[in-house]
């Protein structure tokens, strides 16, 4: 199988077929576009990259396929963000701010320490896990000399006259999609980064999006349209009796389109950024 596994997983990267057996190899086979792209650009901002997701429900929510799209190399996933407060805190330096630098660079140095200790008595596979952590504490270090260096300072203060988000996650989807978004658009206004991914949701989800007119049952039981027998996959009492293929079909485009305006929300923030 690939379908459901792969097609989140190697959306940046290629087309993943029915038999891809992704779902049993478990890594995305190679790095994604926007990591290719990190790699050539990102030493020019303080974050190489930023990867956002909303926060994942259901029982998929764990799946390191269906909730990665963005990779690093081959097998490992990039981190991403999914609270509104952590990334704002992370671009106006905040959560640096909020710790002591020499405190943190010391824990830096140690971990360094002991993992350059371990790495003369592992073997070659784990060697090149070791290389990858150490390339993760690296970023780290590089982070905090470009956040506290005097040419950030203008763009600190840029980000610091954006409103804090409240902590935690909001109740209101819509808020919370275009919250996030509004993460993306203070990443590029300071240019803190200008590689970003927003994953808002995998195909396979079991979100509910009843608060839409109209929508009911499960995103993946909807998304099956075409079947309506009440008996797919996800099907649960909201979406057992579909009296129709058009209004399950409506339903989806309903999903789709509540979509669609979260990004076009995205794109006319960004047109709003006067530029110089």
């Amino acid at each position: 199988q690939g379908s459901h596994p792969g097609a989140a997983a190697t959306w940046l990267v290629r087309p993943c077929k029915e038999g891809d057996r992704i779902s049993h190899v478990k890594q995305a086979g190679a790095p994604s576009m926007d990591q290719i792209v990190a790699q050539r650009i990102g030493d020019q901002t303080p974050f190489p990259s930023l990867e956002l997701i909303s926060r994942p429900e259901g029982s998929f929510s764990k799946s390191l396929l269906r909730n990665n799209i963005s990779w690093r190399n081959a097998s490992t996933p990039v981190l991403r963000e999914m609270e509104p407060r952590a990334i704002y805190d992370r671009l106006t330096g905040l959560s640096l701010q909020s710790k002591d630098s020499s405190q943190l660079q010391s824990v830096l140095d140690t971990v360094l320490d002991d993992a350059n200790s371990l790495r003369r008595r592992v073997g070659r596979a784990d060697q090149e896990r070791l290389e990858e952590y150490f390339d993760a504490v690296r970023s780290v270090e590089k982070q905090m000399t470009r956040l506290s260096s005097e040419t950030r300072k203008e763009a600190r203060q840029k980000a610091s006259t954006y409103p804090q988000p409240p902590e935690g996650i909001p109740e209101d989807h819509g808020a919370y999609l275009r919250l996030m978004f509004d993460m993306m658009v203070l990443a590029y206004w300071t240019d803190s980064t200008r590689v970003a991914t927003f994953m808002l949701d995998h195909e396979q989800s079991n979100r509910y999006f009843d608060f839409l007119p109209g929508a009911k049952g499960m995103w993946h039981a909807i998304s099956h349209w075409r079947d309506i027998s009440g008996d797919t996959e996800d099907d649960d009492e909201e979406g057992a009796s579909w009296s129709s293929k058009e209004v399950k079909y409506n339903q989806y485009r309903t999903v789709i389109k509540f979509h669609q305006e979260q990004v076009a929300y995205f794109f006319n923030r960004l047109k709003e950024i006067k530029e110089g």
